[in-house]
């Protein structure tokens, strides 16, 4: 879903609550003619008794107004469900969290209704069965307001187990042991195409350490070399979690990531913005990833807390994770990778 995400799914339910709450939810008659339509904000404030006071000449009503207090609930789980839409789409990363909002929000809502029928349907003196048979009619409000309740109930639900699924541990393919697939030349066209990138180079596999090339031999003293550079870092981006997953980006001294067809690293996430974060390699040993003013953000994985985390400069280590807006990148790095057993001399 890339256009419509699960956490949408309460927006629409929350309106036709709030809608629905303030259409007929009942109409009551009066000596056998039809009177009175009562919406669901009548039934909460009492008005609807005050009218049913008049008509019945100054007698008492045939339920306690009281009761069906409990319906203001249903609006105040309509709002709380709007501000955790709201919520969401600033910060992606709470979404497991909005998406329980929202399964309580409905629940709270449900709960009023709840309320009031068992209340009403307990009177051992039948006051609301003075009112049965052909003196009320349910309307089309009332239905229309559970069956919005239940969707902020279940896009909530949809919403949190999407959101989890995209936190449950990911193992990260081996550097040495198993194969990936590399994109050469900073990885520059748009992962969301399906067919053959032009600049992917076939599948490399590092079950062996990488060999270096001989040093040319220095055939005159006087040859002088000029602006010698580090070696940069083998390190890659592999997409874990958005379009293409699996497929990894070889790291350059300066990789840029977006929408935007200027970026090294190109992915067609509506969540990314077009110039979303670039990725420097520093002091010579190692990548640090910064956030360049994006509007869903960057985050960490803070694995103790078991959560997303949003930063604006954070140093990569093999084994990290980072997440912009909704695609999730996997840091793989050679140079954090133990020397043992690979260029260790040995021992007599």
């Amino acid at each position: 879903m890339s256009a419509l995400r699960k956490y949408h799914i309460p927006l629409p339910g929350a309106l036709l609550a709030l809608l629905a709450f303030f259409l007929p939810w009942m109409s009551v008659g009066c000596q056998g003619i039809l009177t009175v339509e009562a919406s669901g904000y009548d039934l909460a404030s009492g008005s609807l008794f005050s009218e049913l006071d008049s008509l019945l000449g100054g007698g008492s009503a045939p339920v306690d107004p009281g009761v069906f207090r409990a319906l203001w609930l249903i609006p105040v789980a309509v709002v709380i469900a709007l501000v955790l839409v709201a919520v969401t789409m600033r910060r992606p990363e709470a979404e497991s969290r909005t998406g329980l909002g929202h399964i309580l929000a409905g629940l709270v809502g449900l709960a009023g209704l709840l309320v009031v029928w068992l209340q009403t349907r307990g009177e051992t003196g039948g006051d609301l069965s003075a009112l049965t048979g052909e003196l009320v009619e349910m309307k089309y409000g009332l239905w229309l307001t559970v069956a919005g309740l239940l969707i902020i109930v279940g896009g909530g639900l949809l919403s949190y187990l999407d959101a989890r699924r995209r936190h449950d541990y990911y193992e990260p393919p081996e550097m040495y042991g198993g194969v990936i697939t590399q994109t050469t030349d900073s990885g520059r066209f748009p992962v969301d195409n399906a067919g053959p990138a032009l600049n992917s180079s076939p599948t490399v596999d590092y079950s062996s350490p990488p060999t270096t090339p001989e040093a040319p031999v220095m055939r005159s003293a006087k040859t002088e070399v000029l602006n010698r550079a580090e070696p940069i870092a083998t390190a890659w981006l592999v997409i874990k979690e958005g379009p293409r997953t699996g497929h990894s980006f070889r790291l350059l001294e300066t990789t840029s990531i977006g929408r935007d067809a200027n970026n090294d690293i190109i992915i067609d996430d509506t969540s990314l913005s077009g110039q979303h974060a670039k990725v420097k390699f520093e002091g010579g040993n190692h990548y640090v990833i910064y956030d360049l003013a994006s509007t869903n953000g960057m985050f960490s994985y803070d694995s103790e807390k078991q959560d997303w985390e949003r930063t604006y400069r954070y140093e990569l280590s093999d084994g990290q994770q980072v997440k912009l807006g909704r695609t999730i990148l996997h840091f793989m790095s050679l140079a954090d990778k133990p020397a043992s057993g690979l260029d260790a001399a040995p021992q007599s």
